[in-house]
């Protein structure tokens, strides 16, 4: 980080320093090829402010700066006067005037630089982060702030709790595994009750309900502050929470579903899956079909294979990729086919994002209209989380986007989603770690 950090204070004191002189320079040659009628007092303020801007006696030139300005007021001068006192250290001084202009001329590509290096030197990271963020989209064409932002964007600092495995779900949360026993972790890597889990059926906010866990021999719903709110009756292996009326469950029988009498209700099947948008997924015969509530298929097709989540869903964004012999289709809830002929995909993880697919000959960003775009050469690549797409070169992962370039170079030998607050899981030395991008720390993506 102080690397970083120094690297951007040196280019942009540098920066400013040009810009200054080449101001005062272009006003002098202004004056002498008289291109307006200016007073002449005005010229000779500029001409002593280049003399001691070329001195480096940055607080008389801020002096006769203020001379010139007073004769005829601009931007530009007044852009020179703080930047003085950027290169003098005044960093109060330099935010006092550079919130006159703010308020006077609004901002400019010159004035947000000087930002850049006020919050860099004031180690105001949440600032820094957000002057680079917000500059590249109203300079997009500035090569210096780009150059900054490519240079802050993929810092990040670890956070959290190691564990040993993760299972990230669409639904937000994290299941993780550490001293052999599983817990669910918020987006903030907060824990769920502070409870551990011998195992983790489901996890979904109902407004109520939220995790079906095993523990101490027995499955119960647990409420969102942790607090058991029931424990179901029958002797399951498997138990998910209620989504559309109905909760999954698997015995010895196979799977089924239950109301919330604990009926079982339809048949029994090989494999199944949770219901979301009103649909699940039943396996029967060794092939699979989607259903809806009253467990009628959606279409006649039936599939090799479904997609699913460690919480056996199988709906993402609204879409359901389903295998057909040797390539995979995304399929809306209806079961009509929107996109086809990938090879490998990796689902959803949030609406808006995109799904990863392979066709066989590279990776792709798809999103729900089975819009396909290529972001850059891999040999892997996971969904996106908040437009952050995890990739692999050779044996690591990095961070990109489909939109902004390269956040975090490959460096991890395995990397999960970036979740809504910037933070990420990544595998390094033996174990699963997290991490949070700088540029979104205590803001949202």
């Amino acid at each position: 980080m102080r690397e970083k950090k120094n690297r951007i204070s040196g280019k942009v004191m540098c920066l400013i320093g040009v810009i200054a002189l080449a101001t005062v320079a272009g006003t002098k040659a202004m004056t002498v090829w008289g291109a307006k009628p200016i007073d002449n007092s005005y010229a000779v303020y500029m001409t002593n402010a280049n003399k001691y801007l070329n001195d480096e006696f940055y607080v008389e030139a801020i002096e006769e700066f203020k001379k010139a300005d007073e004769v005829e007021p601009s931007l530009d001068v007044k852009l020179s006067i703080a930047e003085c006192y950027i290169m003098l250290g005044d960093m109060t001084g330099f935010k006092n005037q550079a919130e006159a202009i703010e308020q006077k001329y609004g901002n400019s590509e010159r004035l947000c630089l000087c930002y850049v290096y006020y919050y860099n030197e004031m180690n105001d990271l949440d600032n820094l982060m957000k002057t680079l963020k917000d500059g590249v989209k109203e300079f997009p064409y500035s090569e210096q702030l780009n150059e900054y932002y490519d240079i802050m964007k993929g810092d990040y600092t670890q956070i959290g709790n190691n564990c040993a495995a993760i299972e990230t779900l669409q639904t937000g949360y994290d299941i993780v595994l550490k001293n052999d026993k599983y817990s669910v972790l918020y987006s903030d890597t907060n824990q769920f009750g502070n409870l551990d889990f011998d195992a983790v059926f489901d996890v979904y906010d109902d407004g109520e309900l939220m995790v079906s866990g095993y523990r101490d021999g027995k499955i119960r719903y647990y409420d969102k502050n942790g607090y058991i709110r029931k424990t179901p009756k029958g002797n399951y292996s498997y138990l998910g929470l209620y989504r559309d009326g109905y909760a999954l469950m698997a015995c010895e029988e196979g799977f089924g579903y239950i109301d919330e009498n604990e009926e079982i209700v339809g048949e029994m099947y090989e494999e199944a899956t949770v219901f979301s948008n009103g649909i699940a997924g039943v396996k029967k015969d060794g092939k699979w079909m989607l259903v809806d509530r009253e467990f009628n298929a959606v279409s006649e097709e039936k599939y090799d294979e479904l997609k699913l989540d460690g919480c056996r869903n199988c709906v993402f964004a609204g879409r359901v990729f389903a295998k057909k012999g040797d390539c995979y289709v995304m399929l809306d809830t209806k079961g009509e086919e929107i996109a086809s002929g990938y090879t490998e995909v990796k689902p959803f993880l949030e609406e808006g994002g995109y799904a990863a697919v392979y066709d066989g000959k590279k990776w792709m960003a798809l999103d729900v209209d089975g819009n396909a775009y290529e972001v850059l050469e891999c040999d892997e690549m996971n969904a996106s989380g908040k437009g952050l797409i995890a990739y692999r070169v050779g044996e690591v992962w990095g961070y990109t986007s489909v939109d902004d370039g390269v956040y975090v170079e490959p460096q991890f030998v395995a990397a999960s989603r970036v979740n809504e607050k910037g933070i990420a899981a990544v595998w390094s030395n033996n174990e699963w770690i997290y991490i949070q991008l700088s540029i979104f720390r205590n803001s949202e993506m």
